[in-house]
C-alpha cells in the first residue's frame, strides 16, 4: 500500500503544472466573448453567434 501511495503522490505532483495551466485556460474561457454570447443567446431563446467563430479571416497579402 505504501508503494502505490508513493506512486500515486508522484503522479499527481507530476501533473500538477498542468492542471494548473487546464485550470487557468478554463478561467480564460469563463470570462471571454464567447461564454458571454452564449449566456446572451440561451437568455434569448437563439441560436448563438460566436465572435471565435464569426471573425473575417484574414488573407496573408
Amino acid at each position: 500500500m505504501r508503494w502505490t501511495k508513493r506512486a500515486l503522490n508522484a503522479w499527481v505532483r507530476q501533473q500538477a503544472p498542468l492542471f494548473e495551466l487546464s485550470a487557468a485556460l478554463q478561467m480564460l474561457t469563463l470570462y471571454g466573448d464567447d461564454m458571454a454570447e452564449a449566456l446572451t443567446a440561451i437568455a434569448a431563446k437563439r441560436k448563438p453567434q460566436f465572435p471565435s467563430v464569426n471573425r473575417p479571416e484574414t488573407t496573408p497579402g
